[in-house]
């Protein structure tokens, strides 16, 4: 079992596979590293400790630990609002323009 996860994919495998979708636009990924901050700050400021939202939310620690300091890249949107309600937040979404236009 091991080996099956020691090969690295080819860029044209993972393409082919349907599971590599292009990289993160960078503003994206900046909007979310901001999100993740915030709900660390969150978190601070409500006097939470990793473990404490870890055993409110059911979402491991280290897990946490990892999206709070922007190491996951995609995070799910049931995720992030489990983590918001876990510090008195709700999660909303909002459209704004993207400059293209």
């Amino acid at each position: 079992m091991r080996d099956a996860f020691q090969h690295r994919p080819s860029l044209k495998s993972l393409l082919a596979s349907g599971d590599y979708h292009g990289p993160v636009a960078q503003g994206e990924y900046f909007n979310l590293m901001a999100l993740s901050a915030q709900l660390k700050r969150c978190r601070e400021q409500a006097n939470l400790s990793l473990a404490d939202i870890s055993r409110i939310t059911g979402i491991d620690r280290a897990a946490i630990s990892r999206l709070e300091n922007g190491l996951v890249e995609n995070p799910t949107v049931y995720t992030l609002g489990r983590l918001a309600r876990a510090v008195g937040k709700t999660l909303s979404f909002q459209l704004t323009d993207d400059g293209t236009t």
